[in-house]
């Protein structure tokens, strides 16, 4: 990249913007370098070298939102392919997008669930799942059933300890375990002291 000249534009986003796009398509060091100049993606020769045309053939970014974006994203940085967008605008103009031609018309896939007001997972789910276009689009979305309020389970009187126990069972859980636990303990007692009687009955 050629030594700054005294330009005044190199604290300005537009001048960052130039700055970024001649390194990653000449600097083979640089992170995004494989996916331009590694590409074959080029800057044209007035703007490779001159700042000052860059910003004269593009003018001044729109908006801290605006990004810089090659209309063709196989062309090269030019006048006639490049143009400030938003980054929403930026994304969808990527080479990974998906492209989907419906009605004599292409769009992403991003754009087409946003135009038809559809969920762009489940458009991406029926396409995986081999939909053609025309029925992914077009099937219109099941509306989700509305949460229904939990009725309270019906009880009854447990037969072993008086309390609540759920129809269908005879018994409680909580209160008739420990009225079980109660009544094994009382019956260990019982033949425990039998025992105990036994033993002093056999030694007298």
């Amino acid at each position: 990249m050629p030594r700054n000249r005294r330009h005044g534009l190199s604290q300005t986003p537009e001048y960052r913007a130039w700055q970024q796009m001649v390194r990653r398509c000449t600097v083979s060091d640089h992170p995004a370098y494989p996916d331009y100049g590694g590409r074959g993606i080029t800057v044209c020769d007035r703007w490779l070298n001159s700042v000052e045309a860059f910003v004269g053939d593009m003018g001044r970014r729109p908006s801290p939102k605006h990004e810089l974006d090659r209309i063709d994203n196989d062309g090269p940085y030019s006048p006639d392919n490049c143009r400030w967008v938003t980054r929403k605008k930026n994304c969808r103009n990527r080479r990974s997008n998906r492209i989907l031609t419906y009605r004599g018309e292409s769009k992403t896939l991003a754009e087409w669930c946003e135009l038809l007001d559809l969920p762009r997972d489940t458009v991406r789910k029926r396409l995986v799942a081999g939909w053609p276009i025309g029925r992914a689009l077009e099937t219109p979305v099941r509306a989700k059933a509305p949460n229904r309020a939990r009725s309270p389970n019906p009880t009854e009187t447990c037969v072993v300890c008086g309390g609540t126990a759920p129809v269908h069972r005879l018994t409680c859980s909580v209160s008739c375990e420990s009225v079980r636990r109660s009544e094994s303990a009382r019956k260990r007692e019982a033949a425990k002291r039998a025992r105990d009687e036994a033993r002093e009955e056999a030694v007298a």
